[in-house]
């Protein structure tokens, strides 16, 4: 083989940075029996030669070796500066892209690293970062200052004040924009040498002094740029910071914190949520500020064991550690005497027993401690009610019952309830989320319409909660009306232990199949003692709702004037 010049240049890089070390100069291949050998004209890193297949196999693994190191140094330092700083590691993937779309090198990475934790401590007091105080980042004025503008617009910083959580979203929608901000700055360069290559001498000398050469940006347009870009972003989270207030003035300050897991999350998918669901949470929430019988009849609806009350039979719970918050009999804080029982404590011991123990005779003096070691001596009933840990036993006991236990609410999502009537059982679900969340009970909602049509979510205030509730109220009602699924599902949830002492709340206008099927609600009432309440969005029941509920109740039209309200309840007679 003659001689040989191989190429002069090849780069062996995973990182851009690192593409300029290895750049291979010319070499030389030179025969010398079968076997070539290189004969160096100029110095080479390893990493370049074995790139570029001129080292034996030894040679490729130590070359190989140096490459991996020095990518792992160059890493190590990313890594370094990003520790160094406040910065989460959810938010390092965005750092990293803004930060070398900006200028790249690791002093561009450390500045926007401590950009961003600067950004997130005083977003968390609540305040923005001016320029008087520091504020260097955003390196472009013009950007940083349409940043800061935009915060105080919206109101976000008492808003990230309150929710901390909401900082780190935020703070990412902001790299975005730094990364698309200076990446439109690059295409625009390239796309202006790429077009002036011809001509180029020419056109600038064609252009006088102190005119302004082709292909600078100018103020007006870097304004212009950073609005359109900041834009879209101000609409975004303008209509999240709406739709989280309305939702607490509609849901309670509850929906605050499971709203912002959801941007957590996943923030784009949320936002698309929360789009136009402002107008109508407003609406919402005046509705229920107008219905106080409305909310009285929620939170009056379900059975739950109680410190006090008036006795029904109800299941039985025992103490259990690490269980659910229950009513338990405990003789740990003794009320009164309610009668007498065998026990193997003196304390309570009737004064018969007492007489044994004192007794001169051995013989009742044994007889004493034999009942006591048995426990059957007779002791005042001096337990009483406590509120502590328990688990069902699966027995029933009568015990004292209260009001705001677990509720089913079976709704009529069919053409005929469009309208004031759609806007009147929403709120009449919200108003169920509000009361699920702040009495600490189990609320579920089975929304009916046509045959086979049957939505069922349960109404919690979580982030997954949210997102059905506020999927549900976006949509339209329509369809037939078909009762039985849901008396059915209704009756399969009652037998579960967490649902025993639910009551099933029914909203409709009425139109109702006379031989709708109830005979599982009605097994279900006679085994569990669930009452069926009714609740008509019409001048009058219908004969089926009649025959279905325990107690019924006729709203009207739902109206006054201009404004949608629920009317004054009014009871209707029902007849068993």
């Amino acid at each position: 083989m003659d001689n040989f010049v191989a190429p002069t240049t090849f780069i062996f890089a995973r990182h851009s940075s690192l593409a300029n070390r290895y750049i291979v100069p010319d070499y030389k291949l030179e025969a010398k029996g079968k076997r070539p050998f290189i004969q160096q004209h100029t110095s080479c890193s390893y990493a370049a030669l074995a790139a570029a297949g001129c080292l034996r196999h030894k040679s490729r693994t130590k070359a190989r070796a140096q490459s991996e190191e020095a990518l792992g140094s160059q890493e190590t330092d990313l890594s370094e500066v990003l520790q160094q700083t406040d910065v989460p590691r959810s938010l390092w993937p965005l750092l990293i892209n803004a930060a070398e779309a900006e200028e790249k090198g690791v002093s561009s990475l450390a500045r926007a690293a401590r950009g961003v934790a600067s950004w997130k401590e005083t977003l968390s007091k609540g305040r923005t970062w001016k320029d008087e105080e520091g504020a260097n980042w955003p390196v472009d004025n013009t950007l940083r200052s349409g940043w800061q503008q935009l915060l105080l617009d919206k109101g976000l910083p008492p808003l990230v004040r309150k929710y901390q959580k909401l900082a780190d979203p935020l703070l990412a929608s902001l790299l975005e924009i730094v990364e698309e901000f200076y990446s439109q700055e690059q295409e625009e360069q390239n796309d202006e040498e790429q077009d002036g290559d011809e001509g180029s001498e020419g056109q600038a000398q064609s252009n006088g002094e102190g005119q302004q050469t082709e292909g600078v940006e100018s103020e007006d347009d870097r304004k212009a740029r950073v609005e359109k870009l900041l834009e879209q972003l101000a609409e975004k989270w303008g209509a999240a910071a709406g739709a989280m207030k309305a939702a607490e003035a509609a849901f309670g300050s509850g929906a605050g914190p499971a709203m912002v897991e959801g941007f957590s999350q996943d923030g784009s998918q949320w936002h698309e949520t929360l789009r136009g669901q402002m107008g109508e949470l407003q609406a919402l929430a005046k509705v229920l500020r107008r219905s106080p019988e409305l909310r009285e009849l929620v939170r009056n609806l379900g059975r739950r064991s109680a410190v006090r009350g008036p006795l029904q039979k109800l299941p039985e719970e025992v103490l259990k550690e690490g269980g659910q918050a229950g009513v338990i009999r405990s003789p740990a804080a003794p009320a009164e005497a309610n009668g007498v029982c065998l026990s193997g404590t003196w304390d309570t011991m009737l004064p018969s027993e007492a007489q044994l123990l004192a007794a001169k005779l051995p013989m009742l003096r044994n007889l004493h401690h034999a009942r006591r070691i048995e426990q059957s001596l007779l002791c005042y009933d001096r337990s009483a009610w406590l509120e502590d840990e328990s688990k069902m036993s699966g027995r029933f006991e009568m015990r004292p019952v209260g009001k705001a236990g677990p509720l089913i609410v079976c709704l009529d999502t069919s053409g005929s309830m469009s309208g004031q009537r759609e806007v009147l059982s929403k709120a009449l679900v919200v108003e169920c989320v509000r009361q699920a969340h702040r009495q600490r009970r189990p609320c579920y909602l089975y929304a009916f319409s046509g045959m086979g049509d049957l939505q069922e979510m349960e109404l919690d205030m979580n982030e997954a909660g949210m997102r059905n509730v506020l999927d549900f109220l976006r949509r339209s009602f329509a369809g037939g009306t078909y009762l039985e699924d849901a008396l059915a599902e209704t009756a399969r949830r009652l037998e579960q232990e967490a649902w025993r002492n639910a009551d099933l709340l029914i909203v409709t206008d009425g139109e109702l199949d006379l031989y709708t099927d109830a005979s599982s609600i009605k097994k279900a009432q006679a085994e569990y003692g669930t009452k069926v309440v009714g609740l008509i969005l019409a001048d009058r029941g219908g004969d089926a709702m009649e025959r279905l509920c325990d107690e019924l109740y006729v709203t009207g039209s739902g109206s006054r004037g201009d404004v949608i309200a629920f009317p004054k309840l009014k009871l209707v007679s029902v007849e068993k």
